[in-house]
């Protein structure tokens, strides 16, 4: 069996190919765009996890629902994980700074971080964070959009899937309300 992987980060394309092989593992690996892919074949089965989808415009997400639907075989499978409105709810506002004088997650070398996290309408939050290094600001925008079973059932029906499944997680646990995640199995 030949497996392929879409990967939108280039460090795990290029580092994970070999821990495959030394496992015995036939899998391919795509660096690629994945709201932009447009590939030669089709697929038994996509995975989006680490809740990429919820940082996604609504646009985004329909488009990468199209995407996927278009790429997968007849009853392919597509399962995704998001964050819950149980995690919208325990989300708090706040305003926080570090000084990263060894360097860290943002850069190497020394700088500041200011880090904003905001609440919107819509289940939405912003993750705010402006590195300050020298004379430079950086400003990263994280957005996620939050969702209910039924919100993000709707979207993924909208494109032509059928729930299949509904989870806790994307390992499988069973689903909670007030789990901070909650993942869906859908069928092409």
């Amino acid at each position: 069996m030949n497996n392929k992987i879409i990967e939108a980060l280039k460090k795990p394309a290029v580092y994970t190919p070999s821990g495959a092989r030394s496992q015995g593992l036939d899998i391919s690996y795509l660096y690629q765009n994945y709201l932009e892919m447009e590939l030669p074949q089709s697929f038994d089965f996509a995975v989006m996890i680490y809740c990429d989808y919820g940082a996604l415009s609504a646009d985004g997400r329909k488009n990468i629902m199209a995407r996927v639907y278009r790429h997968l075989k007849p009853g392919g499978c597509f399962v995704l994980d998001v964050f819950s409105m149980a995690a919208y709810r325990h989300f708090r506002e706040r305003q926080t700074w570090e000084l990263c004088q060894s360097g860290g997650f943002w850069r190497p070398g020394e700088y500041a971080a200011f880090q904003g996290y905001y609440k919107y309408p819509e289940n939405v939050t912003l993750d705010l964070t402006a590195v300050v290094s020298g004379k430079e600001i950086t400003p990263y925008y994280l957005w996620n959009t939050y969702f209910t079973v039924e919100s993000l059932a709707g979207e993924a029906e909208n494109a032509g899937f059928k729930v299949h499944g509904v989870f806790g997680d994307i390992a499988g646990a069973p689903f909670c309300r007030e789990s901070d995640t909650l993942s869906i199995f859908y069928k092409k």
